[in-house]
């Protein structure tokens, strides 16, 4: 009896994906501190992150600090592989990657939201500008409206804008018709290639484009205007307008660590979601991913119930 309640036991710990190693842990003794955080995925909002990677230094002046440049796709692997300690992606790790987690060694990926980035929209000197709406730009790519443009550029798709952007606006992949979509390297690509195809348009991320549409565009470049819906006014994705919702194109700036992982790691992760990380984040110019910006009426006249 003994024998077989032990063996029931085995099996029921075994297949619950019991955490073993913890076991062992109050065996081993205090654990060696780290000395180095690795941080995937610069590329992503590389302005940004340095200057956040900058702030922590200062808290952590005995940690050596990296940041490797690479997108969404590279910067989860690096992290899959123990390659980083943390990692910034521009979209959630999907089912299939959660599932490699759990089947190299029985790790979860823990996820926070940083920032928000615009999904900024331009266009060539001869394609039309708009204002189109989510459903419209939708409408483009499945082929029930005409297309507003002939090619459609994009950074390549490790770099994860554009599944994100598929995501917020509910477009297959790959979409069934609408304008032929190039990708190229790097959001530089997408805008000299707009900028030499008239008829085109391209997508780029505002946290690693360098564009401030509150200002003139780029040579040969035009901004597209969005509305939120068919009877909202047009706007452009600056920074207000995106913080308010006015401007409805965005996308999420995520960091990831491993549960089991580098320490540093997530203690990393956990300052940036604090209200101490996000305020260091909207000092950097750019949204925090738990802040909106809402207008505040100064009156001497008694609001009315």
């Amino acid at each position: 009896m003994i024998v077989y309640i032990a063996v029931v036991l085995a099996l029921y710990l075994n297949r619950g994906g019991f955490p073993w190693r913890r076991l062992t842990e109050p065996f081993q003794g205090a654990p060696e501190k780290e000395t180095t955080l690795v941080i995937a995925g610069r590329d992503l909002a590389p302005a940004l992150i340095d200057r956040l990677i900058t702030h922590y230094r200062q808290d952590y002046p005995d940690l050596r600090v990296t940041a490797t440049g690479s997108g969404t796709n590279q910067a989860l692997e690096d992290l899959l592989n123990g390659r980083a300690g943390a990692a910034f992606m521009y979209r959630r790790p999907d089912p299939g990657e959660e599932d490699l987690f759990r089947t190299i060694d029985g790790d979860t990926a823990i996820v926070a939201k940083v920032a928000v980035g615009g999904v900024i929209l331009v266009a060539g000197e001869s394609a039309e500008v708009g204002p189109v709406t989510p459903g419209e730009v939708r409408a483009m790519f499945t082929g029930d409206t005409t297309s507003f443009c002939e090619r459609f550029y994009v950074p390549e798709p490790n770099e994860g804008l554009w599944d994100a952007f598929r995501e917020e606006i509910d477009l297959p992949d790959p979409p069934v018709a609408g304008p032929l979509i190039v990708f190229l390297a790097d959001a530089g690509a997408v805008l000299d290639a707009v900028g030499r195809d008239k008829q085109s348009w391209g997508m780029v991320s505002s946290l690693n484009s360098n564009l401030d549409p509150a200002a003139a565009a780029p040579a040969d470049v035009r901004f597209v205007a969005v509305k939120a819906g068919p009877d909202s006014l047009p706007a452009l994705p600056t920074y207000e307008n995106v913080a308010r919702g006015v401007y409805p194109l965005h996308h999420w700036l995520y960091v990831v660590c491993r549960e089991n992982g580098s320490r540093e790691g997530g203690r990393f992760l956990t300052h940036l979601a604090s209200a101490r990380g996000l305020r260091q984040v909207e000092r950097a110019g750019v949204i925090p991913a738990s802040a909106v910006l809402r207008e505040i009426h100064l009156t001497t006249t008694p609001v009315e119930n």
